[in-house]
């Protein structure tokens, strides 16, 4: 009985085992198929499912490095913040354009008002506000315009404001 019991948990501590380093983020993981029963399919599958989310995981990091490029070397400057009004992104333009050294605590509505925009986080987010609105800033004796826009992570909830400034 102890044999046959150290047969089947052998194979499902292994699985544990190789799960908990996918969770990890290890996606190159994989299980060595020895039987063809049940825990046999479940390690193939395992395998398969692992490689799927790598191949995921690759895709996303390709566009997101294409993105980051793109926002990089654009000529115009780009704010994204979240729904908590802290910024997410800015483009290097963007922190040149509005004379920035350090973004990490910019409060969209803090920020805004200084340049009397006349916007609120709130009201764009709470509202629903799904059209564009344009702006005209003055910082340091320079003028631009502003192009505020909400933009949504899935299709049902507002994430957070983009701002391009040109």
């Amino acid at each position: 009985g102890f044999i046959m019991a150290k047969t089947i948990t052998r194979p499902i501590a292994n699985l544990t085992k190789k799960a908990e380093g996918l969770a990890r983020g290890r996606f190159d993981v994989r299980i060595d198929v020895k039987s063809k029963d049940e825990i046999g399919k479940l390690a193939k599958t395992f395998n398969y499912m692992a490689s799927m989310i790598k191949n995921s995981m690759e895709e996303i990091a390709q566009e997101k490095n294409k993105l980051e490029t793109v926002l990089r070397y654009m000529t115009d400057g780009v704010m994204a913040f979240n729904v908590n009004q802290h910024i997410m992104h800015i483009n290097p333009v963007a922190k040149t354009m509005l004379g920035l050294y350090d973004e990490s605590e910019i409060i969209f509505d803090e920020f805004f008002s200084q340049f009397d925009a006349g916007i609120c986080m709130a009201e764009m987010i709470y509202l629903e506000h799904f059209a564009t609105i344009e702006r005209d800033l003055h910082v340091n004796g320079k003028y631009f315009k502003a192009y505020f826009a909400t933009f949504k992570i899935d299709n049902d909830k507002l994430s957070g404001v983009v701002v391009v400034i040109q």
